[in-house]
């Protein structure tokens, strides 16, 4: 996002990205080493035993999501916003959660 903004301020096209990594654990972009790391060498009931929160969080989720989901498939076509209006109103958001300035564009 960074050097997309940066590209745009500049009027050019922004650099290309290589989306290849040599490891799962590195496709996203953290701020020093990948906090997975950790995970690497640990055996798979640890693994499960960590990850249980995380999927009891989802169970209790899951019916909340399922109803937004079903009752943004039931608006009126012309209600509904555009794949370019959803992630124009939601830019605002990602950049301020990734400390981007992005002032006067």
């Amino acid at each position: 996002m960074k050097a997309a903004l940066a590209a745009y301020r500049t009027g050019r096209e922004p650099s290309a990205v290589n989306p290849f990594v040599a490891r799962w654990d590195e496709t996203s972009k953290w701020e020093g080493e990948a906090a997975t790391k950790i995970l690497v060498g640990m055996r798979l009931d640890d693994l499960v035993y960590m990850a249980r929160g995380t999927i009891q969080a989802y169970k209790r989720a899951a019916p909340i999501l399922r109803r937004q989901i079903e009752d943004e498939r039931a608006l009126p076509k012309d209600e509904k916003l555009s794949l370019k209006q959803i992630f124009v109103s939601g830019l605002p958001a990602r950049l301020i959660a990734h400390r981007i300035a992005c002032v006067g564009v």
